[in-house]
């Protein structure tokens, strides 16, 4: 349906990013937060987590610890976590 066209979209976007873009660029971060939420919404929180640990890893090493696009994607983390645990 819908939400697998735009999980199909967002996942293409990433890997285009992920092909033109540095490993820890801020961008990159975007696109995976995107794929977690995608995931999110179709209920696969094991895939949902793993994009959005790997936005929250991006976002460290550049957001001070109390940015909120940092806090944010902490929170997704910790709600994956909890629906999972």
């Amino acid at each position: 349906g819908e939400r697998k066209q735009a999980l199909d979209v967002c996942l293409k976007a990433l890997q285009i990013r992920q092909e033109r873009l540095p490993d820890q660029h801020p961008d990159l971060a975007i696109s995976l937060s995107s794929a977690g939420h995608k995931y999110e919404a179709m209920a696969n929180y094991q895939l949902a987590l793993k994009y959005f640990e790997q936005a929250l890893k991006i976002r460290e090493t550049f957001l001070p610890k109390d940015h909120p696009v940092r806090k944010r994607t902490e929170r997704h983390v910790m709600r994956m976590r909890r629906k999972l645990f």
